[in-house]
C-alpha cells in the first residue's frame, strides 16, 4: 500500500481537499490527530497527516510538504516529495538529500502544473516526463480535472501529483 504523508502544519481546509481529490480515485485511509477515516473505491493508499518531523520505516514514501515544515525526516529508502514551488524553503530543506522533487506551481518551470483554471475546473498539465512507482514513463500532457472554487491550487496540483506517480494516468505511458 502506498504511504502518502503530509508534513508540516496543514491547515484542515488543504487536508480535506487532499483526501477528497485522492478518494475520487482511489480507497484513501487517512489518519491524523483526530482520527481515522476511510473513503473512496480503487487501489487502496494511506495518508498521514504529522504536523512536525517524524519517523517513517517505509521503502517507498510520498511526502507533499506543507508551508510551515521545518525539517525532513532522512530514513526513508526511496523518497519522493512534492513541493511547492512559490515556498522556496521546502526546496532548501531537500538541498544536498538524495530524493526525487515534483514541483507543483505556476511556474513553467514545475513538474506539474496548470493552463487554465476557472471555478470548477482546473486543466492539469504534466511538463516534463516523470518516472512512476511501477517503472513505467508518463509522458507530458494536459488534463481538465474538477475542482472547486475555495480550493488551493497546491492542494490540487499535489493530489495529482500522487496520482500521476501511482500511474492513474496510463494513457500517457510509454
Amino acid at each position: 500500500m502506498l504511504i502518502v504523508v503530509l508534513l508540516g502544519n496543514q491547515d484542515k481546509e488543504f487536508c480535506e481537499c487532499i483526501f477528497s481529490n485522492l478518494s475520487k480515485k482511489r480507497t484513501v485511509i487517512f489518519v491524523n490527530s483526530n482520527g481515522i477515516s476511510k473513503k473512496g473505491s480503487g487501489k487502496e493508499l494511506m495518508l498521514v497527516s504529522y504536523p512536525e518531523k517524524c519517523r517513517i520505516n517505509a521503502d517507498t514514501v510520498l511526502v507533499i510538504l506543507g508551508d510551515e515544515c521545518k525539517s525532513v525526516p532522512s530514513e526513508i529508502n526511496d523518497g519522493i516529495f512534492i513541493i511547492n514551488s512559490k515556498n522556496k524553503r521546502q526546496a532548501e530543506l531537500l538541498n544536498g538529500q538524495n530524493y526525487l522533487a515534483i514541483t507543483c506551481g505556476a511556474s513553467p518551470k514545475d513538474t506539474i502544473t496548470y493552463s487554465s483554471r476557472t471555478d470548477d475546473e482546473t486543466v492539469l498539465s504534466l511538463q516534463r516526463s516523470v518516472k512512476t512507482l511501477s517503472g513505467k514513463t508518463t509522458e507530458p500532457f494536459e488534463l481538465p480535472v474538477n475542482t472547486s472554487v475555495n480550493e488551493s491550487v497546491f492542494a490540487t496540483l499535489a493530489s495529482q501529483a500522487v496520482l500521476i506517480i501511482d500511474d492513474e494516468y496510463t494513457s500517457f505511458q510509454n
